[in-house]
């Protein structure tokens, strides 16, 4: 068997193998095939046996075809409205509590100022 022959006959065997069709069997039943095609028949028949296609989730597919076709990337605010509410409660307040800790902050460094305005003045009383 020549290599082109060998190598329709491996191809005509996976296409079979992947259509389930038991004609991938009878194809081997007829051949000769040498030691190094007989071993990637076997490798084959392992891999069909135990790997099963799985179906890929919407937003993989959405990002490859948007990857593959190179349609622009969503904006910000579309993605802020993908993520679940409970992320959207914690950024809020996470935003909420880093502005008051500002403003406690600065409120308490412009009392700290007085109070220490106030002390650094002697007091005129007679």
């Amino acid at each position: 068997m020549n290599e082109p022959q060998l190598q329709d006959l491996l191809s005509a065997f996976t296409d079979a193998l992947l259509r389930d069709d038991y004609e991938a069997e009878r194809l081997l039943e007829r051949a000769v095939l040498p030691r190094e095609a007989a071993s990637l028949v076997s490798l084959t028949r392992r891999l069909h046996g135990s790997v099963r296609p799985i179906e890929p989730t919407a937003a993989f597919s959405r990002r490859l075809r948007a990857d593959l076709m190179g349609e622009e990337r969503q904006s910000l605010v579309w993605h802020w409205r993908q993520l679940p509410a409970r992320v959207h409660i914690a950024t809020i307040v996470a935003l909420f509590g880093g502005f008051g800790l500002l403003i406690v902050g600065g409120v308490a460094d412009v009392m700290r100022r007085q109070h220490n305005k106030d002390s650094a003045t002697p007091s005129t009383v007679r």
